[in-house]
């Protein structure tokens, strides 16, 4: 009898040493799969390029990893970001949109911030407020969007007092003109009574 915790005459069996052999390589071959995939390995060139600020060509290694994955939403948000830095920006807001999954809070919280930034670049400062207010649900301590959110609704107000400013000159000038209008008109009946 064997006791626990104790190896068979202190020998390992050969099945069991060619077993763990077999998984071992099974598990370096999984590895290097995964490591050297190309299409991960073209993402992971994406990601160098943008870094290096050459957006054109992390779009196209984007573009080639998206040949084995269609639907990565890391692959889509990296698109965008590569497209909001080219100043693309309803490029850059479609593929922010592909990237949110519902199932990664952070990329989805990231996603939306980004996509607050493209409204804002665009003057959208309606869809900017929503898309940053979106982000502080997934992420309320983020500082970054309370901060463009302030920004986002500092810059609305503003735009509107200056569009209620215009309209009031625009009515006041309109009134000014009437009222030149009436004077140079009855200036004219006047000189034409006098003659």
């Amino acid at each position: 009898m064997i006791e626990p915790g104790l190896k068979r005459n202190g020998v390992v069996g050969l099945n069991n040493l060619l077993s763990l052999l077999c998984i071992v390589l099974s598990f370096l071959c999984f590895i290097s799969w995964t490591w050297y995939n190309p299409f991960k390995s073209s993402a992971r060139e994406g990601n160098d390029f943008y870094r290096e600020g050459k957006y054109d060509e992390a779009l196209k290694k984007y573009t080639e990893a998206q040949v084995e994955d269609p639907d990565s939403s890391d692959l889509h948000y990296n698109m965008g970001n590569v497209f909001y830095k080219k100043e693309e920006y309803e490029k850059a807001m479609e593929e922010y949109k592909k990237s949110i999954t519902n199932s990664d809070k952070v990329l989805d919280q990231s996603s939306y911030y980004n996509m607050g930034n493209s409204y804002y670049k665009m003057d959208n400062l309606e869809d900017a407020i929503k898309s940053y207010i979106n982000a502080l649900k997934l992420n309320p301590h983020d500082e970054d969007s309370k901060f463009n959110l302030e920004m986002a609704r500092k810059k609305m107000k503003e735009q509107q007092e200056n569009s209620q400013k215009q309209q009031q000159n625009q009515q006041e000038n309109s009134q000014k003109q009437q009222q030149n209008q009436q004077e140079n008109s009855q200036k004219q009946q006047q000189n034409q009574q006098e003659n």
